[in-house]
């Protein structure tokens, strides 16, 4: 009878892990949210990501789940690589196209006629 008492005490913790594991990523997996958006707004959102139901996104949403299904884990966890992925992707361009911006920017600057002193763009402030 130990046994089972001691191997249950440590699976606890692990499946309280896991909980907590899936709420975070569900949230995170709303972002980003709207000021004033309601969380059912946010649960729908998800749901529509990860092709979950409604219903098992707002169990993990608020850890009502007493043990999260292990497919449903796998679904979580991979939409939030892909949403990883994406954020990575849509950064790179954007740093991409600044730096393409600044580039054109500083040519234009460069060649600029009648730049020199006094003019707004060179002007110290002092």
């Amino acid at each position: 009878m130990s046994d089972h008492s001691s191997e249950m005490r440590g699976i606890m913790p692990a499946i309280e892990k896991l909980r907590t594991e899936m709420q975070d990523k569900v949230h995170l997996l709303a972002r980003p949210s709207e000021p004033g958006e309601s969380v059912k707004s946010c649960i729908r959102r998800v749901a529509k990501k990860t092709q979950l139901s409604f219903g098992q996104i707002r169990r993990l949403w608020y850890r009502e789940s007493l043990r999260p299904p292990g497919d449903v884990v796998d679904i979580i966890r991979d939409a939030v690589r892909r949403n990883e992925h994406e954020i990575d992707r849509e950064f790179s361009q954007l740093k991409a196209r600044y730096n393409l911006l600044a580039h054109e920017t500083e040519h234009e600057d460069y060649h600029a006629p009648g730049l020199g002193e006094g003019h707004p763009k060179t002007a110290r402030s002092g």
